[in-house]
């Protein structure tokens, strides 16, 4: 009897090691497997960031040449646009110096016939300016 269960115990015990084989087997031939699929996604992932890194690149590259190209056409329109402020200035500063050199050619003769027609008026002008004129220049200019 001691026999027999010693017998059924050896039974047990090489089953329980082949059990044990089997499963180290299957759990190597797992980590194999994974180990192998996670190369596999590794290097799809880096190849996925090197595609989305050039696809970034070349966008990158198309805004700066729609960028500069965008600057161009706004410098060329400023620049347009200043010339054309440029000449309207220059042609109303020509308009505004001959009116004021006509206003300074009839000048004198306004001026002779306002005291020509006023007198009393230029006379009293006359002395309030010589007034002022003493009483602002210190006696050491005089």
């Amino acid at each position: 009897m001691a026999r027999k269960i010693f017998r059924q115990f050896d039974r047990l015990k090489d089953g329980a090691n082949d059990t044990a084989a089997a499963a180290r087997g299957r759990i190597a031939d797992t980590y194999g497997a994974a180990r192998s699929n996670a190369e596999i996604l590794a290097e799809k992932g880096r190849a996925a960031a090197g595609e989305a890194y050039e696809t970034g690149r070349e966008t990158a590259d198309r805004a700066l040449a729609v960028g500069r190209e965008k600057a161009g056409e706004l410098y060329e329109t400023g620049s347009v646009r200043a010339r054309e402020a440029y000449e309207a200035g220059r042609e109303k500063a020509g308009e505004l110096y001959a009116e004021g050199r006509e206003y300074a050619r009839e000048l004198p003769a306004k001026t002779a016939s306002g005291v020509q027609k006023n007198p009393l008026i230029a006379l009293a002008g006359a002395a309030a300016v010589g007034l002022f004129a003493g009483i602002l220049l210190p006696k050491s200019s005089r």
